[in-house]
């Protein structure tokens, strides 16, 4: 997952989130689809949901806000206090095309795939199965500059292999998900600490 934002849209405390996606080619193998997914948030937060997430952990995680370290308040709190950035037009940038997204929906989503010519995928990705990626960013109709940080990978599956789609929680993160204080605790007052073996498991898989 990485974080990009645009100058025209920093200037409206907005920022973006694409998530590493993968490709796949048509029945007809002339036309490569690609996924995009990602989500777009304000920078602001009303003091009412700000107070009734403070009572949240305090109440059923037994959590005193002011005693999280102020390193874990910021990284773990805040993306739950943002307001979703809706209807917002964006376009996507693969190589040299430039492909007009559907507006934000109701959450500040973008969730689509399009498509793009075989030749071109070809020199974006490689070959299908590869592990070279090609890079997503994303743009502001207003102008042709693009975000400012590192774009999201994609890659083109190939016809045959292996993938596996993982959960996070108590697969290789240690969370606790059926005891309701500990996972709060472990979700917004502790480092995260990792499933014994499995990030291991999970770099052979790579």
């Amino acid at each position: 997952m990485v974080t990009v934002s645009s100058s025209a849209l920093a200037r409206e405390g907005i920022t973006a989130v694409l998530y590493p996606s993968c490709a796949w080619e048509t029945e007809s193998g002339s036309i490569v689809r690609i996924l995009v997914q990602g989500h777009v948030y304000r920078e602001t937060c009303g003091r009412v949901r700000r107070l009734f997430m403070h009572r949240i952990l305090e109440r059923l995680g037994g959590v005193e806000v002011d005693s999280i370290d102020p390193r874990f308040r910021h990284q773990r709190m805040e993306p739950f206090l943002r307001d979703e950035a809706q209807n917002l037009k964006l376009r996507l940038r693969v190589g040299e095309e430039s492909i007009e997204l559907e507006p934000t929906d109701g959450r500040g989503s973008v969730d689509q795939v399009v498509e793009i010519a075989r030749d071109r995928a070809e020199k974006l990705f490689g070959s299908p199965g590869a592990r070279r990626a090609a890079s997503l960013t994303l743009e502001c109709p207003e102008s042709d500059e693009e975000f400012s940080s590192l774009p999201a990978d994609s890659h083109w599956l190939g016809e045959e292999g292996i993938s596996v789609v993982s959960d996070i929680d108590d697969t290789i993160k240690h969370s606790e998900v059926h005891r309701r204080r500990e996972l709060l605790r472990n979700t917004f007052t502790r480092p995260f600490a990792a499933v014994p073996e499995m990030p291991a498991i999970y770099r052979k898989w790579h």
